[in-house]
């Protein structure tokens, strides 16, 4: 494991062999190499430069000390010339890639910040796939997980497979110099923090061993990716708790004071309330239910219990406590960020949802109820009570549901 720099005595005990946690990357062709290991990158990052640094003041020398360095700098510049002369002379042997997943997080800190805005990062994870070069090779949901892992939410990069977010960071360094509009210098100055951060961490050279892998070569556009139209109100309150139902009477007294709770009166709402409270050997878990009736119910319960449990208006760190919880009780048949999505949709946001499938929109509603009646200790009158009151929005709604 990668540890701060500032934890480590010794300019030796700070360097860290990494055979074993990069592949050597070959350069036969011209080809670009492709990180097989970024959440390693993006953790020493988080913990090193995650606020802006003037280069200037700290001394970090002009010129780039490694040749990644000077190779991005130059397909960032669009000097193709001088991108062929670096892969034919310093790189011809191979390297590994380091300083490109570097950048990436310090773009990714700079243009977001940590829990950042989180329809700016679902809409420019939507807007990359559609417009950047090279983009359309990804999944938004994709592109989303690993920024959203860079700027605060490490445990999204866990949901994506390594190499996966290695080449997907390429391409998005690109998108993202042009969503922060930086001039060459300011380019420099970004490679040349990269390199800072990444001073930590010792890679052996390249070789006969090393792995060959495409990747077509990338080129700003110029344009940005965001507007202000896409900001949602910054929250800078503490992390609130969830909603939880109060603990039940001791006594037998106060048990008998107390009132009846509504109860799930359709086939499809004691069928959920039973999936929801665990109860395996419920007649309910067995009986049949009609596809349609249970998305219907499951979608709208979803909606009343994720507004009941988060705080009003969530912020980004408040949702993702429930999404994590979810996805950490059910990995890993779940996608973190379509969760993500629904949730937020659940609470009024306009997120997209268009992508998530039929299948996978139910499964997240019935994997968000029972794990948030798992929060609430399977309280089976705090479930049942959401749920009836579901059954009678539906119908209210013009619903049709079967009776139990």
């Amino acid at each position: 494991m990668v540890q701060p720099r500032s934890h480590a005595s010794t300019p030796e005990a700070r360097k860290l062999d990494a055979a074993e946690l990069y592949p050597a990357i070959e350069n036969p062709g011209h080809r670009r190499p492709r990180s097989r290991r970024p959440g390693r990158d993006v953790n020493l990052i988080r913990r090193t430069c995650h606020q802006d640094i003037d280069l200037e003041v700290i001394g970090v020398p002009a010129a780039l000390r490694t040749a990644e360095g000077r190779l991005l700098r130059a397909e960032l510049r669009g000097d193709d010339d001088e991108r062929d002369r670096i892969l034919d002379t310093e790189l011809d042997d191979g390297w590994w890639p380091e300083v490109t997943s570097a950048a990436f997080t310090i773009a990714a800190f700079r243009r977001f910040g940590k829990f950042g805005d989180r329809h700016l990062v679902t809409t420019f994870a939507r807007r990359f796939v559609e417009r950047a070069p090279g983009g359309q090779d990804f999944a938004a949901r994709t592109v989303e997980a690993v920024v959203r892992g860079a700027i605060g939410e490490a445990w999204l990069l866990g949901a994506v497979d390594p190499v996966v977010a290695g080449e997907m960071m390429y391409p998005a360094l690109f998108a993202l110099v042009d969503e922060l509009e930086l001039d060459d210098a300011q380019v420099d100055a970004l490679l040349a923090e990269a390199e800072a951060a990444m001073a930590a961490v010792v890679l052996p050279p390249g070789g006969e061993d090393a792995v060959r892998v495409e990747q077509q070569q990338c080129h700003r556009t110029g344009q940005r990716y965001l507007t202000d139209a896409d900001r949602l109100p910054d929250l800078t309150r503490r992390m609130r708790s969830p909603w939880r139902p109060p603990a039940a009477p001791r006594s037998r007294k106060a048990l008998r004071r107390q009132a009846a709770a509504p109860e799930p009166s359709t086939v499809v709402g004691r069928f959920l309330w039973a999936l929801a409270v665990r109860e395996q050997n419920s007649p309910d878990r067995s009986a049949e239910t009609d596809g349609t009736e249970l998305m219907t119910l499951a979608l709208t319960v979803m909606v009343l219990i994720v507004r009941q449990y988060l705080p009003k208006a969530p912020d980004q760190r408040e949702i993702s406590a429930l999404t994590k919880r979810t996805w950490e009780t059910f990995r890993p048949q779940t996608d973190p960020i379509a969760i993500d999505h629904m949730v937020r949709r659940a609470v009024g946001e306009k997120t997209p949802v268009d992508d998530i499938s039929a299948g996978d929109r139910y499964t997240a509603a019935a994997l968000v109820l029972t794990a948030i009646a798992d929060d609430w200790g399977s309280d089976a009158r705090a479930v049942g009570a959401v749920i009836a009151e579901a059954e009678q929005t539906a119908i209210d709604e013009g619903r049709s549901l079967t009776p139990a």
